[in-house]
């Protein structure tokens, strides 16, 4: 259970983050699932009639002429029947991306594995500290830089969050 002595940090809470951390658990359960269980194969259905021959079909592209299409496209030849598709118009460069932020699972007392049986971690997203807060029901809360004091079972210890999200002891 991790107990704060850390004054006010319910006033620090950001329900939106909380959520979007609650979201990306639920996900990350729902890949883990998926593919650790797989997709089982159907049943193998009931054999076809036979078909009947037909002459070859040939399809033949070649780039479209830019009286066809000014922006670019492609002709295309089934058989008989000539096809044109054009490309559309350049649309305007987007904005620049943002770089994700990773997020990292750090162990709260120092000598205890990241796995096992009630082991006090936190996750780390960007410089900030998130942990379950045992009290009340147990929910996820943001670690606000202070002083905490662990008793998880056989992983107790004392630390401070530092105001760059890293923990000592």
């Amino acid at each position: 259970m991790l107990v704060f002595n850390h004054g006010g940090f319910m006033n620090q809470m950001k329900y939106n983050t909380i959520a979007m951390l609650y979201l990306l658990l639920v996900l990350c359960c729902l890949a883990f699932v998926v593919a650790t269980t797989g997709c089982a194969p159907g049943r193998t259905g009931d054999t076809g009639s036979p078909g009947k021959d037909q002459p070859p079909v040939s399809i033949i592209t070649v780039p479209a002429t830019l009286a066809e299409c000014p922006t670019g496209g492609t002709d295309i030849s089934i058989g008989t029947q000539l096809l044109t598709v054009c490309n559309g118009a350049v649309g305007a460069t987007g904005a620049a991306g943002q770089d994700i932020t990773l997020v990292t699972v750090v162990p709260l007392c120092p000598g205890v594995s990241n796995y096992g049986v009630f082991v006090e971690v936190a996750l780390q997203i960007g410089d900030k500290l998130y942990a379950v807060y045992s009290q009340n029901g147990g929910f996820l809360t943001y670690l606000a830089p202070g002083n905490y004091t662990s008793d998880g079972i056989g992983a107790a210890c004392n630390l401070t969050v530092n105001p760059d999200g890293t923990i000592t002891h």
